[in-house]
């Protein structure tokens, strides 16, 4: 074993001028696989640029896309819900006009926190984006303005 180590060490010997050439073909191969990467890092940067605009130009177009007019329906029933729970919580008798006024208030409110958030004008629950509906059904659920209802109350 120890006799055929010796003969490929041997074999393997290079000269000064074969190891300068293999060296040199390394570094043009380095030099080559360098660029390739460079070209490719680049190709990456584009095409993530690219998918950044069309992300942009998606999510445009879907605040441009209205609730249903189920979605509206739906969204009308659940502040008129809410308006009745916050409403028999103040101890008001059923059919009391302080109930559409609440249901206003919190309507306007929902209307103002969805126009901030999609950057354009909502003037009816039906100008509400699509992609806002599950936003706006859960501010609905949660609105506790409590101020607003003393308000309604002294009225």
């Amino acid at each position: 074993m120890g006799e055929q180590l010796i003969s490929l060490r041997e074999t393997v010997a290079l000269t000064p001028e074969q190891t300068q050439q293999l060296l040199i073909q390394t570094q043009e191969t380095n030099r080559q696989m360098v660029e390739m990467m460079q070209q490719m890092a680049s190709s990456l940067r584009v095409m993530n640029e690219q998918v950044v605009q069309l992300t942009r130009q998606m999510q445009a177009q879907a605040m441009q896309m209205p609730v249903s007019s189920k979605q509206r329906t739906q969204l009308n029933g659940a502040i008129r819900d809410r308006a009745a729970v916050l409403g028999s919580e103040m101890g008001w008798p059923d059919g009391d006009k302080r109930f559409r006024m609440l249901a206003a208030l919190i309507r306007a409110d929902i209307r103002g926190k969805i126009a901030m958030a999609s950057g354009r004008s909502i003037r009816g629950l039906g100008d509400v984006p699509a992609c806002q509906f599950q936003v706006a059904m859960r501010q609905v659920g949660m609105w506790e303005e409590f101020d607003a209802i003393d308000r309604i109350d002294r009225k």
